[in-house]
């Protein structure tokens, strides 16, 4: 009888210690499963790999929904082991609207969804510059720097046009007042066609009369006025259209000229103005830190585009046979070590996309039909397009399109508030979304002039029933 016990009781030493080798086994291997980013099936019984989905908003502390699904955590969470496929995310705060995200969970992947902008649901206006009534205004690339144009005071005895500088939206000073004259025919009528180089310290502005329009060049800082139709005969096109000068983003004295068919550079600080770069041209534009130019062959009447270093040496052909049209736009960005730019033919309405373009590696990247407009995001990261009346997104990283359908038939400019969030202007209002056109949002029911940032918010230009007024729309409770 003991006998028997004795080898009942090592068989079942025997059988525990199998069923904890597969025990431990398993769970060993379930939990490098899980920590490789895989979950178990119960009803196929086989792992299945997982996603990582990680959840920001501003401000945070905001509640979730999950495919319809309250989430006990709020903002910001870190949500492993999500199984692929599209997801809905839901995002409510107090006091601010709702916001929501059509997007997606890929194997092994990481979804960011980082960019949750939760705007108050009462977005309050700061009122800036209120002794000024410009008619438009320009900002430079880092936002340092505003210039407005008034064509004359409202109730001021005079109508004089003129030109106020600013770095903070709290007072503004006169850079450029236009002469008087009691001759009619020398009288500035108007000022117009204000650009501004990259780091905001010069201008170029049309100052119009009737005897004729001169192009001047303005140093924001000091005031200094050149006049560049005096000095080198920059005047309006023979084909009725204006000058075509592009301040050198490297050295803000110095404008890319397309001076009739010639392209030129103008030097104001040495008065020099360089022999042509490129002759026959019919568009040139400033993209990449590069001068681009579409030019004519004389014989052939064929059309290449190229590009020069910022000098206009180094000259490289980018695409040959390009299309005739009485218009093109070009933009460009560098994105994780790649050059790209994006060429609009306006005939054709035509987006071609080139990817290191006039290197060994070049390649088109994208080419996309009845597209009017297009804008690169702040990183390059994305590339927003005006495709019929809606709005398509591409994301260059992951080279991929998205789109909602957001209307932007009515659009009148847009401007990337950041890399994940657009400001766009209708006739009527301004409205906010995110970089895809999700979340669409009216954020001002004004009638929009332009549109520039102060202190990261907006700051609309808008026209009044009796004048215009600068606002601030602040996009963020005060506390």
């Amino acid at each position: 009888m003991n006998q028997n016990y004795t080898k009942r009781r090592r068989l079942a030493t025997k059988i525990g210690y199998v069923v904890s080798f597969i025990v431990v086994g398993f769970g060993t291997f379930y939990l490098v499963a899980l920590a490789r980013g895989n979950t178990f099936d119960i009803f196929t019984g086989k792992f299945q790999p997982t996603g990582l989905l990680i959840i920001q908003s501003q401000p945070g502390g905001a509640d979730i929904k999950f495919n319809g699904k309250a989430l006990k955590h709020k903002t910001t969470l870190r949500i492993t082991n999500v199984k692929p496929g599209p997801i809905h995310i839901e995002l409510t705060k107090s006091s601010y609207r709702d916001w929501s995200v059509k997007s997606s969970v890929a194997a092994g992947d990481v979804t960011f969804l980082t960019y949750a902008w939760l705007l108050p649901t009462r977005i309050d206006t700061l009122a800036h510059l209120s002794t000024i009534t410009p008619s438009s205004m320009q900002q430079s690339k880092d936002g340092k720097h505003t210039v407005l144009l008034s064509q004359g005071q409202t109730g001021a005895t005079t109508q004089t046009p003129t030109i106020f500088e600013t770095d903070s939206f709290d007072s503004a000073r006169i850079i450029y007042q236009a002469p008087t004259s009691t001759d009619p025919t020398a009288a500035v009528s108007s000022l117009d066609l204000i650009s501004m180089s990259d780091d905001g310290t010069a201008i170029v502005v049309r100052q119009n009369t009737p005897a004729g329009n001169q192009y001047l060049a303005i140093n924001t800082q000091n005031a200094q006025v050149i006049n560049l139709t005096q000095l080198y005969h920059v005047v309006d096109m023979s084909s009725g259209g204006h000058a075509n000068l592009i301040f050198n983003p490297s050295d803000n004295q110095q404008l890319i000229w397309l001076d009739g068919s010639n392209l030129r550079i103008i030097n104001t600080g040495s008065k020099i103005v360089s022999p042509p770069i490129a002759d026959n041209v019919v568009f040139d534009q400033i993209a990449n830190r590069k001068i681009y130019f579409i030019e004519v062959n004389a014989t052939t009447a064929a059309r290449t585009l190229f590009a020069t270093d910022l000098s206009g040496h180094n000259q490289t052909q980018i695409l040959a046979g390009v299309e005739t049209s009485p218009g093109y736009q070009i933009a460009g960005s560098n994105f994780e070590g790649h050059n790209y730019i994006a060429l609009l033919v306006g005939v054709t309405n035509r987006l071609s996309l080139y990817v290191d373009s006039g290197s060994d590696n070049s390649k088109t990247g994208a080419v996309l039909e009845n597209v009017s407009n297009f804008s690169f995001s702040r990183s390059g990261k994305f590339l927003d397009i005006v495709q019929g009346s809606k709005l398509l997104n591409y994301d260059i990283e992951l080279s991929r399109y998205n789109t909602v359908g957001t209307d932007l038939s009515t659009m009148t400019s847009w401007l990337w508030l950041d890399d994940y969030h657009l400001i766009v202007t209708d006739p009527h209002d301004v409205r906010m979304m995110d970089f895809d056109g999700q979340n669409d949002q009216v954020i001002s029911a004004v009638t929009p002039l332009g549109i520039a940032l102060v202190n990261k918010d907006p700051l609309v230009l808008a026209q009044t029933s009796t004048t215009t007024k600068l606002s601030e729309l602040e996009l963020t409770l005060k506390h």
